[in-house]
């Protein structure tokens, strides 16, 4: 079971699993409207690190899947 995932660089949060279902849900900020954007809170990408982290292999930004999720 994946319990933690965590990086060197500061700018990556550690991210906790539990056992069960685990939700990514991005916070809102102070003053934010239910209509303001959630983007830019890394969903996207710890998604990618998930599926790398599971076998997949990585995307080459250069190619023109990049980003995409694929089983190659």
């Amino acid at each position: 079971m994946l319990r933690r995932l965590s990086a060197d660089d500061p700018r990556f949060r550690p991210v906790e699993f539990r056992r069960g279902l685990n939700l990514l849900v991005a916070d809102t900020h102070p003053g934010a409207r239910k209509t303001d954007s959630r983007n830019g809170t890394g969903k996207s990408s710890l998604v990618e690190l998930l599926h790398f982290a599971l076998g997949a292999k990585a995307a080459c930004p250069a190619t023109p899947d990049f980003g995409a999720l694929s089983s190659r």
